[in-house]
């Protein structure tokens, strides 16, 4: 894997100076992760449901928050899929609660439809949804791509949105017969929880990382992490907002 590793915060340095190195940070890991790109103009001919106009999809498809907030004000969220049982998946959100990721972010989809589509990247294999938030992702990768043990990964203040929305989706889990569960652990903990080691022994497992580029002070304890986690066996996919489109990243550790 390249090396990045951004400076430290210092609380001496003067706005401009902090802006242009994180421009200059910015550029790096843009460079780094290229190779990996899936342009949005290729992303919206794959998946054009994603880039619907229209109220209830305009703010977040044409924005550069990745979250639109009509949607993500909704208890249940509900989003179509043919293949599930009653034809759509469901996340339990909770807007008001201020926590990033109880809510449903435009890259979760964008990765839980990939994986419905492409369901051989993930048939079989271990799968660690990392930064999970409601479960999107890990969900649909479980319940409808036929992911084996699937691990949802998040800090404790997600584990609500997290449960309840595998309680939600609980039909659609129990007939693919996939395991499937949530794991609180933050990102800057010394040790990797016991629970990650029967999933990273297995052959070829799968690391999901979607919208966890958001805060930009998360970026150096997740590249740090990813270090600790990534092997020659492991396949990482990556979602992530860039400008107007999706940015999106896939490759083997």
């Amino acid at each position: 894997m390249a090396s990045f590793a951004p400076a430290d915060e210092s609380p001496s340095e003067d706005v401009a100076a902090r802006n242009a190195r994180r421009l200059a940070e910015a550029k790096q890991l843009r460079a780094i992760t290229t190779s990996l790109d899936m342009e949005a103009t290729l992303y919206r001919q794959l998946f054009p449901e994603l880039f619907v106009d229209g109220l209830d999809g305009l703010a977040a498809r044409d924005s550069t928050l990745g979250l639109d907030y009509l949607r993500a004000s909704r208890p249940v969220l509900e989003l179509p899929f043919d293949s599930a049982p009653g034809g759509a998946l469901r996340f339990v959100q909770d807007q008001r609660s201020g926590v990033l990721g109880a809510v449903v972010w435009d890259c979760g989809e964008a990765m839980a439809r990939f994986l419905v589509a492409e369901p051989a990247l993930v048939r079989g294999r271990a799968v660690l949804d990392l930064g999970t938030g409601t479960g999107v992702a890990g969900v649909a990768a479980a319940a409808l791509a036929g992911a084996g043990l699937t691990l949802l990964s998040d800090i404790e203040a997600c584990r609500d949105v997290a449960e309840r929305s595998l309680a939600a989706n609980a039909t659609a889990l129990e007939a693919a017969a996939g395991a499937c569960s949530f794991l609180a652990f933050d990102w800057t903990a010394p040790e990797l929880p016991e629970e990650f080691d029967a999933l990273l022994a297995s052959s070829r497992p799968v690391l999901l990382v979607s919208d966890c580029l958001y805060q930009f002070q998360l970026l150096k304890p997740l590249l740090a992490l990813l270090r600790r986690l990534l092997t020659p066996e492991m396949i990482l996919i990556w979602t992530y907002k860039v400008g107007l489109g999706f940015g999106f990243g896939l490759g083997s550790g």
